[in-house]
């Protein structure tokens, strides 16, 4: 982890737990209390260069810069998968939240291919599939409503114009073709425009 001088992590690694080797890809927002909740990445320790399971969990903290307090347990954790889930985006709303991710291999997408799903929870811990549950797959509709297919479509965030109060999901994608160079998408929701 990277440290400047005095300055310490907002969340750092535990040694010998299920993030002992990384922790990354944070993600966060405040909580119905006023406190802050952050959802991130964690990789165990294991065999180099990618080390063990690659799971994500729960911390919060009374500012957004931290001190994170970790949840001693992963979250999105599935017996029989190391690596289900990444990019978490997460938000508040309606009493509860929210959080889009990558469903990495289709485990739990209808799609049954790499897919961006919706989940719910009250607190924070304990999550389930939304409704809907269905983010998008690897095809997205072209303004002229033509079908194009990216070999990835991955990083979820969304973003609200204070403008028009439309509210935008922005994900990066990988074209088909390995020589594209990737790049971001912007999907609008919100006014009757999809």
């Amino acid at each position: 982890n990277f440290r400047m001088g005095d300055h310490q992590p907002v969340l750092d690694v535990t040694p010998g737990a299920w993030d002992g080797l990384m922790v990354s890809n944070p993600t966060v927002t405040e909580t119905l209390s006023g406190q802050y909740m952050m959802i991130y990445k964690g990789v165990a320790e294991g065999a180099p260069p990618s080390g063990g399971r690659v799971l994500h969990g729960v911390a919060w903290a009374d500012s957004p810069t931290g001190p994170f307090r970790k949840h001693p347990k992963p979250i999105f954790d599935f017996d029989n998968i190391d690596f289900a889930f990444e990019d978490p985006c997460v938000w508040c709303e309606e009493g509860g939240y929210f959080c889009i991710v990558k469903d990495m291999r289709g485990y739990f997408s209808p799609l049954r291919e790499s897919s961006l799903v919706l989940l719910e929870s009250v607190d924070g811990v304990v999550w389930q599939p939304s409704d809907p549950f269905l983010i998008t797959g690897r095809t997205l509709q072209t303004i002229e409503g033509k079908p194009q297919t990216y070999q990835r479509v991955e990083r979820p965030q969304l973003y609200r114009d204070p403008g028009d109060n439309r509210v935008y999901l922005i994900v990066a994608v990988q074209p088909l073709d390995d020589k594209e160079p990737s790049y971001n998408i912007r999907l609008a929701y919100g006014a009757g425009e999809t």
